[in-house]
């Protein structure tokens, strides 16, 4: 399954790095590709081992409040605001 989160827009690239690091650690998580200026994050993960729950609190976590998350397996938006 594929998510786009909508977080806040932001420049910085060690930021990024950051995000993309720590969501990896998740067991589930395939691959992460993070998208600053748009304040986009793409992930790829295993719905059975990890939760759109899990990644907002990482998130959370980095100080990034997720806005929605979008997931591309069914047309749904998730409002997390």
């Amino acid at each position: 399954m594929k998510v786009v989160l909508q977080i806040y827009p932001f420049r910085c690239a060690v930021c990024a790095k950051k995000i993309k690091d720590r969501l990896l650690q998740l067991d589930g998580v395939k691959s992460v590709n993070v998208f600053p200026k748009v304040g986009k994050v793409r992930i790829e993960l295993n719905q059975s081992k990890v939760t759109k729950e899990r990644i907002e609190k990482t998130m959370l976590a980095l100080n990034l409040p997720v806005l929605s998350i979008k997931s591309s397996r069914r047309k749904e938006r998730i409002n997390m605001t």
